[in-house]
């Protein structure tokens, strides 16, 4: 939200087409919580229809000059190894998974043996 208010003032639909897939309830809780925060700001204008727009205020534009902008650089730093350290926790989480399954099988085969190998049972 606070890269996308970089370039200047933006309405909330802009705001919406700018990040893409934020649902309006979202949306509204952010805004909300930015304008809380001091990082935002809200001005209304007087016209009709109505319009209001949303803006950085100097401290969030300091906020995503800098430690947001330091982070983006790290990220674009360090994108292999962080791709590497996904994909391997990906592979790890698929190898648990695929342990599991293979237990859960031996273990309803077992019980499905057991189960067939028991006398059966007479009753008067």
């Amino acid at each position: 939200m606070l890269v996308a208010l970089r370039p200047g003032a933006r309405r909330r639909r802009e705001l919406r087409a700018a990040i893409g897939g934020i649902s309006d309830k979202v949306l509204t809780e952010t805004l909300h919580r930015l304008l809380a925060n001091g990082l935002i700001e809200r001005r209304a204008h007087a016209e009709a229809p109505p319009r209001v727009e949303y803006a950085l205020t100097a401290l969030g534009q300091s906020l995503v000059e800098g430690p947001l902008a330091a982070l983006g650089r790290w990220t674009l730093e360090h994108s292999a190894e962080l791709l590497e350290a996904q994909e391997s926790a990906a592979r790890e989480n698929e190898a648990r998974e695929n342990e599991a399954r293979e237990k859960s099988e031996a273990e309803r085969a077992e019980a499905e043996r057991a189960a067939r190998d028991q006398p059966p049972t007479l009753t008067r």
